[in-house]
This record gives C-alpha cells, structure tokens and sequence, in this order.
C-alpha cells in the first residue's frame, strides 16, 4: 500500500492524516500541486487524498495547477483507485463526477454539529461513528451530490457533507484539524473573514473543545478508509 497525498496550498496540510500515517507506518508522499510540479506516476499508488484550498473548484477551468489535478483525478477515478477528498478534495471530485459546486449560503467556520444519514449509518466508511457528532469546519463553497453517489453525512448550515461514490469518499469537514492548525488556518486568511462574527479566540477555543473526539473519529474514519 502507497499513499499518494494531494496538498493543494501550503499552510493547508493534512494535520493529523500525517500523523496517523507515520504512526501506523503507511508508506506516502505528500505531493504540493500547488508548485506546478509534474505529478508522480498514478499507478505506483494504491490510495490518494485530496485537501483543502481556498480556491473553489470551479476555478479548475481557469487555474493551471488545478486543471492538472482534475485530470489526474479522472485518471485515477477511471483506474478505480480508492480516493478520499477533503473539503475542496471533496468538491473538485463532486464536479469531476458532474455535480455542482456553489456557493453555500452561509460561511461555515468553526464547530458543527453533523448527523448520518440512513445510508451513512450503515456505510462501511462511517462504521464506530455516532449518529450525530461535531466537527470543524473551514468553507464557502458546498457540492451537489453525483449521480449515483450517495449522501452520507448532513448539517444545518451546510446540508451535503459527505458521499460516496463506489470506493470514492469526498467530506466537507476537517476531522484532522486541531487548535493549533485552526490558529494558523486564521492568521493565514483573516483578511477573507472580515465581518464574520466569529473572531480567532472563538474559532480556535471551538476546535479545542471538540478536539479529542474529533480526532479519535478521524482515526476511525482513515481505518475504515484503508480498510
């Protein structure tokens, strides 16, 4: 097994997926698409994630780094490699598969508290979750769910958080976020925040407070996903 990690803006990381990764010895390379590099060769990996960026991915027509990433995930997705897409991982998979991405009518930052959906609490990437848990947030943007896709995780502020697609899992929410990456996160683009109501203090202390479990289901959820 050989990861393959897409990291699409520097100070946007993959946070505790590292972490779990080097602890349980999983062979991976972290791939910055954001430099403009020419990608690895896709089939010497048998799993790739997808982070966060603040761009949207409907810029994927217009911004050269992305238009490469969105053709090497359609290749992957044609080799039927398994890929987990956070946050815009997610929405740039949901428009590869032909859904939409919009923007969301309300900028989700901070906790949230998400629920299964009926599907979800029996879909094998979300075995040992609770029907209702929180989790930390950081968008604008939401997806449409693909055809064929099914919805998995719901919220109020945003209502698609995650679906599935075959062996494709594509999350809104940050479960590999801790306070300290929620800090940086917010000293990075405060200046994109301006008159949100929340300020840095209430960001980073809702993150530490769900931070434990958080990050126990972000285990559980990397298990079930190299399953």
């Amino acid at each position: 097994m050989k990861i393959l990690l897409i990291q699409n803006h520097a100070t946007e990381s993959f946070g505790y997926i590292e972490t779990f990764l080097t602890e349980h010895h999983y062979e991976f390379v972290c791939f910055k698409a954001y430099e403009g590099k020419k990608y690895p060769p896709i089939k010497q990996f048998s799993h790739l994630m997808v982070g966060g960026s603040p761009h949207s991915a409907n810029e994927a027509d217009s911004i050269l780094f992305l238009k490469k990433e969105w053709e090497y995930l359609s290749k992957a997705i044609k080799l039927k490699l398994p890929v987990f897409g956070l946050c815009f991982g997610a929405q740039i998979i949901a428009r590869i598969l032909g859904a939409k991405v919009q923007k969301n009518a309300l900028l989700e930052i901070g906790d949230s508290e998400l629920k299964l959906t009926l599907a979800g609490q029996s879909d094998p990437y979300f075995k040992g979750f609770p029907k209702k848990f929180h989790a930390f947030q950081w968008h604008g943007d939401t997806f449409d769910v693909p055809e064929n896709a099914e919805l998995l995780v719901e919220g109020k502020a945003c209502n698609n958080q995650a679906f599935r697609y075959n062996n494709i899992l594509a999350v809104q929410f940050h479960l590999e976020v801790d306070h300290i990456m929620a800090s940086q996160w917010y000293n990075h683009f405060k200046d994109d925040m301006k008159g949100y109501h929340k300020n840095a203090e209430q960001i980073v202390q809702e993150c530490l407070a769900i931070e434990k479990v958080q990050l126990q289901l972000c285990e559980i959820m990397l298990n079930n996903f190299f399953a």
